[in-house]
């Protein structure tokens, strides 16, 4: 393990998160040398930290997978079924039916999501 000083000079051990950093910053140095410009560019964009920890709140709160899943379902089931309805009776759809479906099957994942959680306490099945 490497050695680090401290602001007195005496030597400490470099803490686990910061070898993580240090080893992410190389990872990431040495994949980016492989890559065009524009790649590079985009790389920095991605792996930027606020961005990142913005991402996996989001990925952890509203962006879940489940959520997601009922939300595209649903959407496409209620579309699909108030198509043919409006067709066969002659109506014209404004176009944000697909939008509020998806919202309403999103808020149901949600719901289905959370109280999974909340019976499970979060473990995996």
């Amino acid at each position: 393990m490497k050695k680090q000083l401290t602001s007195t000079g005496s030597p400490r051990q470099a803490s686990p998160s910061s070898r993580a950093a240090q080893s992410f910053a190389t990872t990431m140095h040495q994949a980016r040398t492989h890559m065009r410009r524009p790649a590079r560019a985009w790389s920095h964009l991605i792996h930027w930290r606020p961005l990142d920890i913005a991402s996996n709140a989001l990925g952890i709160t509203v962006a879940r997978p489940n959520a997601i899943l009922y939300g595209s379902v649903v959407s496409i089931c209620v579309t699909l079924s108030m198509y043919l309805i409006a067709k066969h009776y002659g109506y014209t759809l404004s176009g944000s039916e697909s939008l509020v479906a998806f919202a309403i099957g999103w808020v149901i994942g949600i719901v289905i999501d959370y109280t999974h959680l909340l019976i499970t306490g979060g473990r995996k099945r």
